[in-house]
């Protein structure tokens, strides 16, 4: 039992030594900054808060769970997107951490071209205030995004979740409120809690799902540009009139997954994008 017990301690002894090389030479950022791209989306039901703690020196407390999506626009050519999405991007990030870190356990930031990903940890106590701080936050970046013509933010917050594992589904939430900016507008907050009242589960059939997959190959294959095109107008039209961000992405998806199994998926997926940014 005395031997078994000091195992133990020597195995959370070289843990703790381990964690606290991790931290020194990655950084706390760079810990949390994985643990949001990679472990939040893997996390089982069953996992323990402990645990989580052993593995990553990450401290997470019982309270909420929230993630949040920040999407930057360029409308026209007022801007130079490339120039100027990562000044943009740090100050948005920058002020996020002033008026958030103070009230939450942890703040997780990631940021890609046009994105920032952010999660949230934070006791029940703090819900209220957290409300308060989302709109405080985005009255002030607004303010900054003015600054630049033709910049447009857009805010996706997803819901409330008290348990760790939970995390990836108010991280699914905010993602589709992003995209429902595509109909409701930029720059403003939108809710998922709010927007999934108002959209439907299905965009079109199942029927008209093959029939436009079909018409978008046979049309890729005979390189007839035209009939391409005005099957993906023909879709986006309907994604517009029945508009479901879920159902939009998985339609997406889908026809994403059927030209990567083509022998030439890059060069196709290429054409595809392409010819999506030019319609929608």
């Amino acid at each position: 039992m005395v031997l078994k017990k000091l195992s133990f301690q020597i195995i959370e002894e070289e843990q703790k030594d381990y964690h606290e090389l991790a931290l020194k030479q990655h950084g706390e950022e760079r810990i949390k900054r994985f643990f949001l791209n990679r472990i939040i989306g893997e996390l089982e039901e069953d996992v323990d808060l402990n645990s989580i703690d052993r593995e990553f020196g990450l401290h997470f407390v019982d309270g909420i769970f929230r993630m949040l999506y920040i999407r930057s626009d360029i409308s026209g050519d007022e801007l130079d997107f490339s120039e100027n999405i990562d000044s943009m991007q740090n100050k948005l990030e920058n002020v996020f951490r002033q008026m958030f870190e103070a009230d939450c356990e942890y703040v997780l930031i990631d940021k890609d071209y046009g994105n920032i990903r952010i999660g949230i940890h934070y006791t029940s106590d703090k819900a209220l205030i957290i409300d308060n701080n989302i709109i405080e936050y985005f009255s002030r970046v607004r303010n900054v995004a003015d600054l630049f013509k033709g910049y447009h933010i857009t805010m996706g917050v997803g819901g409330e979740y008290t348990h760790i594992h939970q995390w990836k589904i108010s991280g699914q939430e905010a993602y589709y409120a992003i995209g429902s900016r595509l109909v409701r507008g930029t720059d403003r907050i939108i809710y998922w809690e709010d927007e999934k009242k108002n959209q439907p589960q299905m965009i079109i059939s199942l029927d008209e799902e093959r029939e436009i997959l079909n018409q978008l190959h046979k049309s890729y294959e005979i390189l007839d540009t035209k009939s391409f095109n005005d099957t993906v107008k023909r879709l986006f039209m309907k994604i517009r009139i029945n508009f479901s961000s879920p159902e939009m992405f998985r339609l997406v998806e889908r026809i994403s997954d059927s030209f990567l199994e083509e022998k030439h998926a890059k060069k196709n997926m290429i054409y595809l994008i392409s010819i999506m940014r030019r319609t929608y």
